[in-house]
């Protein structure tokens, strides 16, 4: 399959005819490489099976005993419990657990990462800081810091959820109370120096969120905030509170927003919000209780909690969401009150079982695809008028995905051609054009082209992958190429980036 990026066009770098013309027999001489068939078609026999694999991440017992609260993945991968065993908070760095810090007197709640990367704890801590109790803390990966509660006295504060948002700034609910003029607030939002109030609930609020345009959603068991009617599910748009579509009848326990801005809540029923209605999508069991989820990155929701069926689906305290339909996902003897989700689609999951009648088990899987998605570097970019031209992933290649990578230093007066293949070749580009730069190569065939734009050195290119299981397993070539022209007009040069060895992954 060849084609060109939308509203791109050759003749905005080539100018004349003769350039076309050159354009012309440069692309035929480089299709000539290509497989004589199309990237669907060649895909069928590559496929591979495709399931989970669950690994348990054994607490040691000088953990403690307890449950986990809350659990979130570092950009490194590690993964943080934080819950009420003897240790508070413990990091999982794949081989080891260790505990994370010190100085916390009750359990970690909830765990919440920065849009910095940053870490945010809401719980209860006191020997930890000289200054004594603290609600909220911040780890930056080396030392912790504390977000200072004046005005409101912490005798009083309460957190109920924790959330961040886009501009680092931190929203939590709970019971607050201002020390100087004792007026309870609900939410409290910190803008880096200072917390400030913004809202009184008539009820009480279980979770929120906050969405990339800064709206905060907050769900719980309440009527109304600052005189605004809301049932169980309201947005603060920066100035004021409103209503989310009729609201919902029966509590809410958790709220998030996905990738493309909707709006997702869970109590009774799933619920979501695309800007105008709330609608359910799917019925939890009698007494079920969802205590959260998580989006893979093909945009599949997974659920957890305390679950035994949702839409009449029988499931084992987790469910899966793929947007039309839902299924179980990977069964759970007991409620999984905590998952985290690595960059690889591992999916991590945490609770507690019950020792005695009195006395919890802190339990963590790790849930593997046996199908990854990988992304690695092949080759070397060769050298261009603007340095040396480079391809890096953006994200990884899962079926139902667009994969995305960015090319740098490549030449300014010049267009860029995206190559993605499903064979690897060898070949000097300076054997197929004459004005191929030395130690440049072309590794990928020609299967599938995109011309695009370079802009300040820089190209972006994507391949969709379709949600199709028979895509799994594959494994594919993509390269960028670009064609440096003269400022007299002629083309003068044509390079290479490294390339990118695919295997496409399902989630």
């Amino acid at each position: 399959m060849v084609g060109e990026g939308p509203g791109i066009r050759v003749d905005s770098v080539a100018n004349s005819i003769h350039q076309r013309h050159q354009l012309s027999v440069m692309f035929a001489r480089l299709l000539s490489v290509a497989l004589p068939s199309s990237l669907m078609l060649c895909v069928s026999s590559l496929s591979a099976q495709c399931g989970l694999t669950s690994t348990p991440i054994v607490f040691p017992p000088t953990v403690g005993s307890g449950f986990v609260n809350a659990a979130v993945a570092l950009p490194s991968g590690d993964i943080v419990f934080g819950g009420t065993f003897q240790d508070r908070l413990v990091r999982w760095d794949g081989s080891t657990l260790q505990p994370l810090a010190t100085g916390m007197e009750t359990s970690v709640s909830h765990l919440e990462l920065a849009s910095n990367g940053d870490l945010l704890l809401a719980g209860w801590f006191q020997s930890m800081f000289p200054l004594g109790e603290q609600r909220v803390t911040r780890w930056d990966g080396a030392s912790w810091s504390q977000l200072n509660w004046a005005p409101f006295n912490q005798q009083y504060a309460l957190v109920g959820s924790l959330a961040s948002g886009p501009a680092n700034d931190v929203v939590v609910t709970g019971y607050f109370l201002d020390a100087v003029s004792l007026d309870p607030e609900s939410v409290l939002r910190w803008n880096g120096s200072s917390w400030t109030g913004l809202g009184l609930l008539s009820g009480a609020a279980h979770d929120v969120v906050v969405a990339t345009n800064g709206d905060i959603y907050i769900v719980g068991d309440f009527t109304g905030i600052d005189g605004v009617a809301a049932n169980n599910i309201a947005r603060f748009d920066g100035t004021s509170w409103n209503s989310v579509g009729f609201g919902v009848a029966g509590l809410l326990r958790r709220v998030m927003v996905l990738r493309d801005g909707t709006v997702v809540a869970f109590g009774d029923s799933a619920w979501r919000f695309d800007g105008t209605t709330l609608q359910p999508f799917g019925a939890f069991g009698a007494g079920d209780e969802p205590y959260g989820a998580i989006e893979l990155p093909n945009g599949d929701l997974i659920v957890h909690g305390s679950l035994t069926s949702v839409a009449g689906v029988a499931v084992a305290n987790m469910a899966r969401f793929d947007g039309t339909s839902w299924s179980a996902y990977s069964a759970s003897a007991n409620r999984v009150s905590a998952v985290a989700l690595r960059d690889d689609g591992t999916v991590v999951t945490a609770g507690g079982f019950l020792l005695s009648p009195v006395s919890w088990q802190p339990y963590a899987f790790e849930m593997a695809t046996t199908c990854p998605a990988t992304a690695v570097t092949v080759g070397v970019g060769c050298a261009t008028s603007a340095g040396v031209a480079e391809l890096a992933s953006n994200n990884l290649p899962w079926v139902g995905t667009t994969f995305s990578a960015e090319a740098s230093g490549l030449p300014t007066n010049a267009v860029a051609l995206a190559v993605t293949g499903l064979s690897a070749v060898n070949i000097p580009i300076a054997n197929l054009l004459p004005q191929g730069a030395p130690g440049c190569v072309l590794m990928a065939t020609l299967d599938h082209t995109e011309l695009l734009p370079i802009v300040a050195g820089q190209s972006s290119s994507s391949l969709v992958l379709p949600n199709l299981p028979v895509l799994a397993g594959i494994t594919l070539r993509h390269q960028v190429a670009a064609f440096e022209f003269a400022v007299s007009g002629p083309l003068q040069s044509v390079t290479s980036t490294n390339a990118l060895a695919l295997t496409v992954g399902s989630l």
